[in-house]
C-alpha cells in the first residue's frame, strides 16, 4: 500500500522514467527486522502545519520516503581540461556531470562517511571547444586533514561494516571500553589558524591572510593513554584475537551452531586450546607495559625525560630512580598524550610542577607566590614546598590559564574563603573547592551559579541561594525521623523514591506508598547498625623511679 501510494505521487509529479520499486533488506545476519522505516501516514500531502522546526522535519521525512522510490541518478565523471591562450599549462577541474537527476530531483544526499570526503564535485554543462572567460582565479592554502573521529553512529556503521557483532553487542560493546577508561566521549573546542588567499581579477592580484577555525569536535570519541596501551599489548601478544576477521569469523561459526552445521564444543575446543596456550605463554614471558618513552634529556640538568603510565594515569617524569636526586613527576593534561605529546611541552609542564611559575610576592606576607599544576588541576600557591611552613593553596577559577594568571588575580583569590556576613546569626562563607565555588551556612554547601563570583558575591545573593537550595531540599523530602536524623526518605535526582543514609541511596521505587515506611523498616532496608559510643582511653599512671639512697 505505502509503495503503490509513493508510485502514484512519483510518476504524477515527476514522471513514469522517475519511478523504480524498491525493497530495501538489511545486510546484518540475525537482524530481525521488527520495526518499520518511518514514512509519511500520506505521501501525497507535501506539507504539514506545525512549528517551523516540525514542518522541516515533516519535509526531511518525506523527501526521503519518495527518493527511496525513485530510479538512479546517472552522473558522468568528467575531466575538464582549461587551455590557457598566453602560456602552456591548462587549469583542470575534476567531478561529475548529472546526465539524468533520478532521485536528486527530489533529495540531495549529504554525507557523514569516515573519509570525510564528501561527495564529488558537480560540474556545469559544458561543452567541447566552448570559448570561456576567465572572471576570477583564487588560490588559497590548504591543509591536509586527518580522518574524522568517530562518533557513535559512525563507529556503529564501522563495526557493521567489518562484522564485528550484531546489533544486540554494538551498544555494550561500545559501553564498555568507555566504562573501563579506554575511551572518552567529548567534546573539544577548534583552534584558529591563518591561511593565504590570493585573487586575480581584472589584471589586478590581490593578497590576503585570512582565517579558519579547525579541529572543533563535537560528541566524538577520543582513545585515552590506557586504552593505547593496553591496546599494543593486545596487538602485540593476542594478534590473532584482537585481528578484525576473527569476530566476524566467530559470528559465522555462531551462525552454523545455530543452524546445526556445527557443534559447539567443537568449535570452542578448537579456539579455547590454543587460546589456553598463548595466555600461559604471555603470563611467563610478557611484561608489564607502562607506554614508557623517552623524550630525551633536560639541558639544564642534563637528566633523563620521559612519559608513562603513573598510578593516578598518564605522567611525565624528569630523571630516574637510579639518580642522586628524587625524579620529578607532573600528570600531564587530558590534551596530551603519550604517543604525540614533545620534549619542550613536557619541559613546560614541569616548569610549572613544583613550586611552579613565579608570580612574584604576596603584599601581605612577603611569600613568593606561584602558578602550577596539582593533582585536581590548575592552581596558585602561597609558601615554598619546602619550608615548614605548609603552603597555602587556591584553585584557579573558570577562564583562568596557568600562562594567563596574574599576581593581582593570584592574591585576590586567596582571599577565599570569604566572610560575607551573617544570616540566622550564622557566618556565611564563600570559598572555592575541588567542585567548584560554593556558599557554607550552618554546615551546608550551595553551590554558586555559573554567573556569579565568589570574590564578589553579596549576602543578599547568598541568602537567596541559600532559600532556593532549601525549597528544593524541601520538595525532595518525602519523610523524616525525629529519632534518628541520619535516616530520610527522599526523592533522589531522577524523582524515585529513596532512603538516604551513610551517604548512600537505598532505592525503593517499588514501594507503593514510601511515606508510610516506619523507622525499623528503613533500618533494615539500609542495614543501619547502631553507632558505639566513643568511649575515652584510661590513662595510666607512670611509676617514677627513685634512685637508692647509697
Amino acid at each position: 500500500m505505502a509503495m503503490g501510494a509513493a508510485k502514484n505521487t512519483i510518476v504524477e509529479e515527476y514522471g513514469e522514467k522517475y519511478h523504480k520499486s524498491r525493497r530495501y533488506k538489511t545486510k546484518i545476519k540475525g537482524a530481525q527486522e521488527a520495526h518499520e522505516a518511518i514514512r509519511p501516514t500520506y505521501i501525497k500531502n507535501k506539507n504539514v502545519s506545525g512549528t517551523s522546526d516540525q514542518t522541516r522535519l515533516y519535509e526531511l521525512i518525506r523527501n526521503r520516503t519518495v527518493a527511496s522510490q525513485m530510479s538512479d541518478a546517472i552522473l558522468e565523471k568528467t575531466t575538464v581540461k582549461i587551455d590557457i591562450s598566453t602560456r602552456k599549462e591548462n587549469f583542470q577541474a575534476q567531478g561529475e556531470i548529472i546526465v539524468f537527476d533520478g532521485f536528486l530531483k527530489v533529495y540531495k544526499v549529504s554525507t557523514d562517511d569516515e573519509n570525510g570526503n564528501g561527495s564529488s564535485t558537480l560540474l556545469p554543462p559544458l561543452v567541447k571547444g566552448e570559448e570561456t572567460e576567465l572572471n576570477r582565479t583564487e588560490a588559497v592554502l590548504k591543509f591536509s586533514k586527518h580522518p574524522p573521529r568517530y562518533t557513535e553512529a559512525s563507529l556503529v556503521r564501522k563495526m557493521e561494516e567489518l562484522g564485528i557483532g550484531r546489533p544486540s553487542t554494538y551498544a555494550p560493546t561500545i559501553s564498555t571500553i568507555q566504562k573501563r577508561g579506554y575511551i572518552i566521549k567529548e567534546n573539544r573546542p577548534g583552534k584558529t589558524r591563518k591561511y593565504d588567499f590570493i585573487t586575480l581579477k581584472n589584471d589586478a592580484i590581490k593578497e590576503q591572510v585570512k582565517s579558519e577555525n579547525y579541529g572543533a569536535e563535537k560528541s566524538k570519541f577520543f582513545p585515552t593513554d590506557i586504552g593505547m596501551v593496553v591496546n599494543d599489548f593486545l596487538v602485540e601478544n593476542f594478534e590473532n584475537i584482537v585481528d578484525y576477521n576473527f569476530t566476524a569469523d566467530v559470528e559465522q561459526q555462531f551462525d552454523k551452531i545455530a543452524a546445526g552445521k556445527k557443534v559447539w564444543h567443537k568449535m570452542i575446543d578448537e579456539f579455547y586450546k590454543p587460546f589456553h596456550k598463548t595466555i600461559e605463554k604471555t603470563v611467563e614471558t610478557a611484561e608489564r607495559n607502562t607506554g614508557e618513552r623517552i623524550l630525551g634529556t633536560d639541558p639544564e640538568t642534563n637528566r633523563e625525560v620521559l612519559v608513562r603510565i603513573g598510578r593516578f594515569g598518564p605522567i611525565a617524569q624528569l630523571g630516574t630512580a637510579e639518580d642522586d636526586k628524587k625524579p620529578q613527576y607532573v600528570s600531564l593534561p587530558k590534551d596530551k598524550h603519550l604517543e604525540t605529546i614533545t620534549l619542550e611541552e613536557v619541559l613546560d609542564l614541569l616548569k610549572n610542577a613544583g613550586n611552579g611559575r613565579l608570580l612574584g610576592k604576596d603584599p601581605n606576607t612577603g611569600k613568593n607566590i606561584y602558578a602550577r599544576l596539582g593533582r585536581f588541576g590548575a592552581m596558585v600557591q602561597l609558601g615554598e614546598a619546602d619550608d615548614k611552613e605548609k603552603p597555602t593553596y587556591a584553585s584557579l577559577q573558570a577562564g583562568m590559564t596557568l600562562e594567563g594568571v596574574t599576581l593581582a588575580q593570584a592574591v585576590e583569590l586567596f582571599k577565599l574563603p570569604r566572610t560575607i556576613g551573617e544570616y540566622e546569626k550564622k557566618t556565611v562563607v564563600a570559598a572555592v573547592g575541588r567542585f567548584g565555588p560554593y556558599i557554607r551556612h550552618d554546615s551546608k554547601f550551595v553551590s554558586l551559579k555559573k554567573t556569579d563570583d565568589p570574590l564578589s558575591v553579596s549576602l543578599e545573593r547568598a541568602i537567596e541561594l541559600i532559600e532556593e537550595k532549601r525549597e528544593k531540599d524541601k520538595a525532595k523530602m518525602i519523610k523524616e525521623f525525629t529519632e534518628e536524623s541520619s535516616i530520610k526518605i527522599i526523592k533522589d535526582r531522577w524523582n524515585r523514591p529513596c532512603i538516604y543514609y551513610n551517604k548512600k541511596y537505598t532505592n525503593i521505587s517499588k514501594i507503593e506508598n514510601p511515606e508510610e515506611l516506619t523507622l525499623e523498616q528503613c533500618k533494615e532496608m539500609v542495614g543501619f547498625t547502631e553507632a558505639k559510643p566513643k568511649t575515652k582511653k584510661k590513662s595510666t599512671a607512670k611509676r617514677k623511679t627513685v634512685a637508692k639512697k647509697k
